[in-house]
């Protein structure tokens, strides 16, 4: 076990879950890209290459997304298409088993998630993609981070929960 690895999943596993709790989508897309850095760091030295530019990829396409969304600006679907692309082609160039094809799917997931408005779908989208990491997490050795999908599956539940119910209490 890579005790350095763990310790990096750890820190952003915390970071995950602090961003499922935000209201905000602007906070939720901020806090979201550091957690994206310790996940790239944690499976770089598991040396599990998909998730690592997995999380490279959603590192930039945070970053830019963020950012426009700050200027008041959307993101475009040409955006959205050229980062599904992106990351595509790198999970072919990536491919090694199998399994290493769920990050590239939950990448392209979450691509999609973070790209249109709904806070509510992105939690929605957290809930399906928390147990596909945790299966993948289990194959990579990456043991932190199964912690981590069931507390994304949890925070995400509950970030869908307090969406719904603030909504409720504004009408």
């Amino acid at each position: 076990m890579n005790i350095y690895a763990q310790i990096f999943g750890l820190i952003a596993l915390i970071l995950l879950f602090i961003s499922y709790q935000q209201k905000n989508k602007q906070k939720f897309l901020y806090i979201q890209i550091f957690a994206n850095v310790f996940y790239a760091i944690q499976y770089f030295l598991l040396f599990a290459l998909s998730a690592m530019i997995s999380s490279i990829i959603s590192i930039i396409r945070t970053v830019i997304f963020h950012n426009n969304e700050k200027k008041g600006k959307s993101n475009s679907i040409l955006l959205l298409l050229f980062f599904e692309l992106i990351i595509i082609i790198f999970g072919i160039f990536t491919y090694n088993k199998i399994y290493s094809v769920i990050p590239i799917i939950c990448a392209c997931l979450y691509t999609f998630g973070t790209w249109q408005k709904n806070l509510k779908t992105i939690y929605i989208i957290g809930i399906v993609i928390s147990f596909l990491w945790g299966y993948y997490n289990l194959i990579v050795g990456a043991y932190v981070s199964i912690i981590g999908s069931c507390v994304e599956l949890f925070a995400s539940t509950l970030g869908l929960v307090k969406i719904i119910k603030y909504k409720k209490q504004l009408n």
